[in-house]
């Protein structure tokens, strides 16, 4: 989280990940699903705003599953990371992608936020786009 607000995407991304991976592992979903928001909002910051984007819609999904109420930190987050995909995609990019991510478990949403935080993953990867391209 730190790192997000200090501007630091590539870190924000792997130590985020790596908590979600954690967090799965001792079934701790709803702190799984923050961890993946925190990796959203780098995802996003770091130019990969439609895989961002399915992972926000994976976390938004298992909150309703487990009938939890996000909290004021992580809406927070997930606004900053939706502001940074709002200004990349279009209405309907940022649609499809979250339509995809409401399909996800939180295992599928990890595999993909760590697939496009690996070093050199960038706006040219697959899954990435932005307006106007």
């Amino acid at each position: 989280e730190t790192a997000i607000f200090r501007e630091l995407p590539d870190e924000a991304a792997d130590w985020s990940t790596s908590g979600a991976e954690r967090s799965l592992g001792f079934r701790e979903r709803s702190l799984a699903a923050y961890c993946l928001d925190v990796a959203a909002a780098a995802l996003a910051a770091g130019g990969v705003p439609e895989a961002a984007a399915t992972v926000l819609g994976a976390t938004e999904h298992t909150r309703q599953q487990l009938d939890l109420v996000v909290d004021d930190t992580e809406t927070a987050m997930r606004d900053r990371a939706m502001a940074a995909i709002g200004s990349a995609l279009e209405a309907a990019e940022l649609e499809r992608a979250w339509s995809r991510g409401r399909e996800m478990d939180l295992e599928r949403a990890l595999e993909l936020a760590a697939a496009h935080s690996a070093p050199g993953v960038g706006a040219t990867d697959e899954g990435s786009s932005s307006k106007g391209a």
